[in-house]
C-alpha cells in the first residue's frame, strides 16, 4: 500500500519521558483556543532586552490559570539523584487576572538565554481538574505538541534558537504500519536545499520518550533549529530526519523495532530521496526511545550505521554476544547521559558492556544534568557534529 501524505507542509519560520507523563496526569488533551481567544490580540511571551519575560493568556471565563514552565536544567526534581524532597517537576506560577482586559499574566525577571518549554494550566467553572492549554499566542507548528517554546536570545544560545539562515521544512506524513494495520504519523525534516537538489540524503531516525509523540523533537527538542544552524555553518551534512511515534505499537521495544524496519524505512525510502545504504542511516532516542535504540543495536545492527542511546542503558555482555560481529561493524555508537540522571547507572553499565568487547563508542556525560530536554538537545548536537555520516 502506497504511503499517504497529509498535505500539511510548512516552513519553520511560520522529556522527554517521565516529565511528560506528569503533564498528562494533569490533562490528557490540550485545549484548542476559543473563538474569543482568537479574536483578542495578546502578546505572549513578551521578551524584554534585559531578559524579563511576561506571559499572557486571554480567557475571562477561567477561574484559575497557572504558568507551568521548565525553568532550569534540573527542573525535573525527583528524576535527579540528590533531588530536594518536595521539589519534583517544573515550577508552577499563579497568573494574575485583569478584569478590565480579561487577560491573565505573569512576569519572570531576567531569564537566562535558552529555550524554555511551557504551557498553561486552566480551570473553568465547574471543573475539578486543570486542562493543559498551549499558549494560543505562541502555538507550536503542529497541534500534537505538548508544550510551546520560549526563546530567550543571548550569547551561548545561538546553536538552538531560530537564526537568520536557510530553513528546512517540516511535514507531518502518514505511513501504513503492518504492525497495527493503520496509518500512523511521522514528522519529517528535509534540509533547506532538498527541493532544489536531485541528490540523495542520509537519514536520521529519532525517537521520543515515554508519554511523548512524533512532534516532541521539533517542539521541545527544537531539532530543526539545531539542524538548520549546523547545516548553514557547514558543520554537518544535510540530511533527512524522521521522527517516529512508538505509542500504540504492540510488542514493546521489539514490536517498535520491527515496525521501523518493516514499515517506516520502506515508506520513507519511497517518499523521499534518501540513501538506502544502511551505512547512511542513523537511529537515536531518548529515555524510553533510548531503550528502543539499544534494542535495535542488539537485534538489528545491520540496519543502521550509527546508533545513539541517550539517558538510557540496555546493553549487557549477554545481549550483545549473539550479534557481536555485526555490532562491531556499526560505524558509530553514542551513549550520552547526565551524571545526575536517574538512568546514569544503567548507561554506565552499557558502556562497560561495550568496553568488555572492545567496541568503541562516543558519548556526552555532563556532571550536573538530569532527565531533561536541556540535556537531550545537547546530546543531539554532539551526535550530529561527531562522527555521524562522516564515514562513507
Amino acid at each position: 500500500m502506497f504511503p499517504k501524505i497529509w498535505q500539511w507542509k510548512i516552513n519553520f519560520w511560520s522529556f522527554m519521558s517521565v516529565l511528560t507523563i506528569l503533564v498528562l496526569l494533569i490533562s490528557i488533551v490540550p485545549a484548542a483556543p476559543t473563538q474569543a481567544q482568537e479574536q483578542v490580540r495578546v502578546v505572549s511571551p513578551e521578551v524584554l532586552p534585559d531578559g524579563t519575560v511576561t506571559f499572557r493568556y486571554y480567557d475571562p471565563t477561567a477561574t484559575q490559570v497557572q504558568l507551568y514552565i521548565e525553568m532550569g536544567r534540573n527542573a525535573l526534581g525527583a528524576m535527579c539523584y540528590g533531588a530536594i524532597p518536595g521539589q519534583s517537576g517544573w515550577p508552577v506560577y499563579e497568573m494574575t487576572f485583569d478584569v478590565a482586559t480579561g487577560i491573565w499574566s505573569y512576569t519572570i525577571p531576567t531569564m537566562e538565554p535558552n529555550v524554555y518549554n511551557y504551557h498553561f494550566n486552566v480551570w473553568w467553572p465547574g471543573s475539578s481538574r486543570s486542562t493543559l492549554v498551549i499558549d494560543p499566542s505562541n502555538p507550536a507548528w503542529n497541534p500534537a505538541a505538548l508544550n510551546t517554546q520560549l526563546y530567550v536570545p543571548g550569547p551561548g544560545n545561538e546553536w538552538q534558537s531560530i537564526q537568520d539562515v536557510p530553513h528546512g521544512q517540516l511535514q507531518e506524513v502518514f505511513y501504513f504500519s503492518t504492525a497495527t494495520g493503520t496509518d500512523r504519523p511521522l514528522t519529517v525534516y528535509t534540509p533547506p536545499d532538498y527541493d532544489k537538489s536531485s541528490r540523495t540524503y542520509p537519514t536520521l531516525y529519532l525517537s521520543h520518550g515515554a508519554g511523548g509523540n512524533h512532534v516532541d523533537w521539533t517542539t521541545q527538542g527544537v531539532a530543526n533549529n539545531i539542524l538548520d544552524n549546523l547545516i548553514a555553518q557547514h558543520k554537518i551534512r544535510p540530511m533527512v530526519v524522521v521522527m517516529t511515534n512508538f505509542n500504540g505499537i504492540p510488542g514493546g521495544t521489539n514490536g517498535y523495532r520491527l515496525d521501523v524496519i518493516d514499515s517506516v524505512i520502506p515508506a520513507i525510502e519511497s517518499m523521499y530521496r534518501v540513501n538506502n545504504n544502511p551505512d547512511q542511516r542513523a537511529f537515536a532516542g531518548l529515555s524510553a526511545g533510548g531503550s528502543r535504540a539499544a534494542n535495535i543495536l542488539v537485534n538489528s545492527p545491520w540496519e543502521f550505521g550509527f546508533i545513539g542511546i541517550w539517558s538510557m542503558g540496555g546493553l549487557t555482555q549477554s545481549n550483545l554476544l549473539p550479534n557481536l560481529d555485526a555490532i562491531r561493524m556499526v560505524r558509530g555508537i553514542d551513549i550520552s547521559v547526565g551524571a545526575m540522571d536517574f538512568t546514569y547507572n544503567s548507561a554506565v553499565q552499557s558502556m562497560a558492556a561495550l568496553d568488555y568487547y572492545g567496541i568503541p563508542y562516543t558519548g556526552l556525560v555532563t556532571p550536573g544534568d538530569c532527565h531533561t530536554w536541556y540535556f537531550w538537545r545537547e546530546a543531539l548536537y554532539q551526535f550530529l557534529v561527531g562522527p555521524l555520516f562522516k564515514i562513507n
